[in-house]
């Protein structure tokens, strides 16, 4: 595997901690440029179970789409974005 990202729920910082709801979606490029997503079963199984809301099923499934698009473009999704983002999340710059 090149790149492994796992599809989480949108990141909060609350009292110094970044935490975040693993959806069970996975999506990895591997080294020949090809991109895959894991656990496609596990995450319709844990919607049943868990009771996952419609807005989290949509925002996992959008973000997985994006996911494939960037990396099956060649498009790295968060080497440049990465420091940004932890400082909107932390309120640190």
């Amino acid at each position: 595997m090149a790149l492994y990202v796992d599809v989480t729920s949108r990141p909060s910082y609350r009292d110094g901690v970044i935490s975040a709801v693993d959806l069970d979606l996975d999506v990895i490029r591997l080294f020949d440029g090809s991109v895959r997503v894991l656990d496609e079963d596990e995450f319709a199984e844990h919607q049943v179970r868990y009771g996952y809301p419609e807005p989290v099923i949509a925002q996992a499934l959008a973000t997985t789409g994006d996911l494939v698009r960037r990396l099956t473009a060649g498009i790295q999704p968060f080497e440049e974005a990465a420091a940004a983002r932890l400082a909107e999340y932390t309120g640190r710059p």
